[in-house]
């Protein structure tokens, strides 16, 4: 479970500041299954999967408030 604070007097989010203040990555069973079940849903994707040098397949999109998600796999040996 991940809880997020929704901005308030004391939290501002990316969108309102006007630039992204952070990430956060979660680790997923398969990027590219999660990245179309995502992308179905109305995700905002700023980056499609790509297998990364780090050996990670990865994608990102942002939330309703600016902040960035990424979310990956890692590539099989």
């Amino acid at each position: 479970m991940i809880w997020l604070h929704p901005s308030a007097t004391d939290y501002q989010s990316p969108k309102s500041l006007g630039a992204a203040t952070g990430m956060t990555v979660i680790v997923v069973d398969n990027a590219d299954d999660h990245y179309r079940r995502s992308l179905a849903a109305g995700a905002q994707v700023i980056e499609e999967p790509t297998d990364q040098p780090y050996g990670v397949r990865e994608w990102g999109a942002r939330d309703l408030e600016g902040q960035l998600w990424f979310f990956h796999s890692p590539l099989s040996d």
